[in-house]
């Protein structure tokens, strides 16, 4: 009951669900051969009464005739039922995939000698791109740009450069009024200031609308799975 009582209201109160054709078809066919089966048996026993006069022919007919109406009504609740509840489970990716879209990662590379100290100047920027919400289900792709430079004003204007871009793409999460966010990696350890100069930045290009953090761990992928 609990089901129907939901099947109706996303259909009455979020517009029509989507038709899940595979599950119609399947469902309809079913149907079909086992009302025509079972109408059929019970045409050869004395349960079901053949009218007077009736040819074999006509009778035929109509086990056809009852039996697809039956399929036809059957699949088409299988059809919408399972159509709305693909539609539950796209809303759930689609949710899933907006917690994410909405974040910017930054990592370090570990200099040659010591695993802990990272490079100098150089960072990956790492963006969670909305590929396509409509797909089902839907996709986001992990878009990674590496930044080198030769000094620190160079480094820090790429950087910048890179969120400004960021922001200026719009995110399923805007739509919602979700905040953007950062997230900074310290291990490997980029060296001191380098976390404040990149939230400066960060403010700077936002209007102290994204939301940074700082992970003392390594860099992991925030697509969940």
């Amino acid at each position: 009951m609990t089901s129907q009582i939901l099947f109706a209201a996303s259909w009455f109160g979020g517009g029509m669900p989507s038709f899940d054709w595979t599950a119609a078809v399947v469902v309809g066919v079913i149907v079909v051969a086992g009302a025509a089966i079972i109408l059929t048996g019970g045409i050869a026993t004395p349960f079901i009464a053949i009218q007077a006069g009736a040819t074999i022919k006509a009778t035929v007919v109509a086990v056809a005739l009852i039996a697809t109406a039956t399929g036809v009504v059957a699949g088409a609740a299988a059809g919408w039922y399972w159509g709305s509840k693909g539609d539950a489970r796209q809303r759930e990716e689609v949710d899933k995939i907006a917690t994410v879209s909405n974040q910017l990662d930054i990592y370090f590379e570990p200099a040659g000698g010591d695993p802990k100290r990272a490079a100098d100047f150089t960072c990956t920027v790492v963006v969670y791109e909305e590929t396509d919400l409509q797909a089902r289900p839907p996709t986001v792709t992990t878009r990674r740009t590496t930044i080198k430079a030769t000094n620190a004003q160079d480094f820090y204007d790429q950087v910048e450069t890179q969120i400004k871009r960021w922001l200026g793409t719009r995110v399923e999460a805007d739509r919602r009024g979700q905040p953007r966010k950062m997230v900074v990696y310290m291990n490997p350890f980029p060296g001191e200031g380098v976390y404040d100069r990149i939230k400066e930045a960060t403010d700077r290009a936002s209007g102290g609308r994204c939301v940074v953090q700082k992970n003392e761990g390594v860099w992991a992928s925030a697509v969940p799975k």
